[in-house]
């Protein structure tokens, strides 16, 4: 489903990579990303027939049932819980997916707010772990974050500074290498096509073997940010000092959108609650 005209600014300097993106129709952007979210939350690996017939409860429709498995893996506005609003966290993780996927072709085999199990609690591990084939396999380890932090020339503290920072993240992830090629072979087994699955394992075999003439590894931060909000130093040091992340190379994205966090989040639950209601 198309979403419209993306304004895109691109400061990059090779081999790292820097934009920004910014919806020209903010309404149709996110409806297509809830609906892209209630896609992931609601459709069954094995395909629903129109009619199911249970002993001792009668015949249901695969929409009805469809509309029982939203209620309970589809999580409703709980942005009470600040930083730890699935559904805050949610949008992200969405909108990164499908900005991975529509501008880098990325292959991303297992998405944490599809696969995840409870509604109420947001996935654990990398945010999405995607692969980019061409003369080499291309590793793409996705953090992301929503921040509507006010700074003065500087990054928000989600990128550089916070415990759980993008740059704490991304270091971890270099620095444990042996924990990252463990998490790529379990991305391969719950790959749902033989060509996701193989491009995965050949991935991770290739870091595993440390041959660089075969591999690439990309450090990818997603930032969601009130367009308000962003200014350049949002970048952090992954744009200051990005031999911080060696092996990899760093790419840095930024989606911008209009209004205030209380305005995008309200927008995006009523999104999401149509495309539920709409099954």
């Amino acid at each position: 489903m198309p979403w419209g005209s993306i304004a895109s600014s691109d400061t990059s300097v090779d081999p790292h990579h820097y934009s920004t993106h910014e919806p020209d129709d903010f309404s149709t952007w996110i409806e297509v990303v809830a609906a892209e979210y209630v896609k992931l939350r609601t459709t069954f690996a094995a395909p629903l027939p129109e009619i199911l017939d249970f002993a001792g409860t009668g015949s249901f429709s695969g929409a009805a049932i469809k509309a029982r498995v939203a209620k309970a893996t589809v999580p409703t506005a709980d942005y009470d819980k600040g930083n730890f609003s699935v559904l805050r966290s949610d949008l992200s993780e969405v909108a990164a997916y499908m900005l991975l996927e529509r501008t880098f072709g990325t292959e991303i085999a297992f998405k944490l707010v599809r696969d995840r199990e409870l509604k109420k609690l947001p996935g654990r591990g990398i945010d999405a772990i995607g692969v980019e084939v061409g003369n080499k396999h291309v590793i793409v380890l996705t953090e992301v974050k929503f921040s509507d932090e006010a700074c003065a020339a500087k990054a928000p503290q989600v990128v550089d500074i916070s415990k759980d920072s993008m740059r704490a993240q991304h270091r971890g992830h270099m620095k444990e290498r042996s924990e990252t090629i463990d998490k790529l072979y379990d991305c391969a087994r719950r790959a749902g096509t033989d060509s996701e699955r193989n491009n995965v394992l050949a991935a991770a075999m290739y870091l595993e073997q440390e041959l660089w003439e075969k591999v690439d590894v990309v450090s990818c931060c997603v930032l969601v940010r009130p367009k308000d909000r962003h200014t350049d130093a949002d970048f952090g040091t992954f744009h200051a000092t990005p031999l911080d992340y060696q092996p990899a190379r760093v790419r840095f994205l930024v989606w911008k959108l209009p209004g205030d966090m209380e305005t995008i989040l309200n927008t995006w639950a009523g999104a999401v609650e149509k495309q539920v209601g709409a099954l």
